[in-house]
């Protein structure tokens, strides 16, 4: 499977990660990534099937489509003002 470049949303650092795996970890920081960004837009969310509410990142501008289609649990997404 190809790596993909993700921006930790934590600390900032891009890191390769393998675009088969359904997280990583920031090695620089430790926090897991759960958003996929590619050129400012979320294409990915690979946070916990159980989550119910996300914040999508302040450096978002726009947000692929299907992004969130398998999430039925998901009661809840705040968008921030970047992204609208």
């Amino acid at each position: 499977m190809p790596f993909v470049q993700v921006k930790c949303i934590n600390c900032g650092t891009v890191l390769q990660v393998d675009g088969a795996k359904g997280a990583a970890v920031c090695a620089h920081c430790g926090k897991p990534e759960e958003f996929v960004i590619y050129d400012s837009v979320l294409v990915e969310y690979r946070g916990a099937s159980t989550v119910t509410k996300v914040v999508v990142p302040k450096t978002v501008r726009a947000i692929g489509a299907g992004v969130f289609r398998d999430r039925s649990g998901l009661v809840g997404v705040t968008i921030p003002n970047s992204a609208r």
